[in-house]
């Protein structure tokens, strides 16, 4: 789907994400840009517009421009980026799975996998705790 995985020879070039920059230089798109640029290439092919693909598959024009342009972050939600994704791949012909694992890899990583994130804890007493300090009885 998208060429070759990105090395280590890579580094963010934007705070968007949108572009990638090679440390010789050079500019390549990020994964998320390419996945939405190969949704845009088969569109293309197929000979639709983004409004009749908004008007078949019922999402608004501006989400389909949104994930063409690989701004999948513009989308209103996890929910609705996963779903819209693959309700246009399958439109399209595209791999809808392949397409999700990507969008999944590059957006939702889990703060579990950062050393020193930890989720808030859950539970009736858990606010409290929060609150008091994680201090016990007084």
């Amino acid at each position: 789907m998208v060429n070759g995985p990105i090395g280590e020879g890579w580094m963010l070039g934007s705070p968007s994400g949108r572009t990638m920059k090679k440390k010789e230089g050079s500019t390549a798109l990020s994964p998320l840009a390419k996945l939405g640029e190969e949704i845009g290439t088969a569109r293309k092919k197929r000979r639709m517009s983004t409004l009749k693909v908004s008007r078949i598959t019922r999402i608004p024009e501006r989400y389909v421009r949104c994930i063409e342009a690989g701004d999948f972050a513009s989308l209103p939600g996890k929910p609705f980026v996963f779903g819209f994704t693959r309700t246009i791949c399958k439109l399209l012909g595209l791999d809808a799975d392949a397409c999700i694992r990507i969008i999944r890899s590059e957006m939702y990583t889990s703060c579990n996998d950062e050393p020193g994130i930890q989720p808030f804890p859950r539970g009736p007493l858990a606010a409290l705790r929060r609150f008091a300090g994680g201090r016990g009885r007084a």
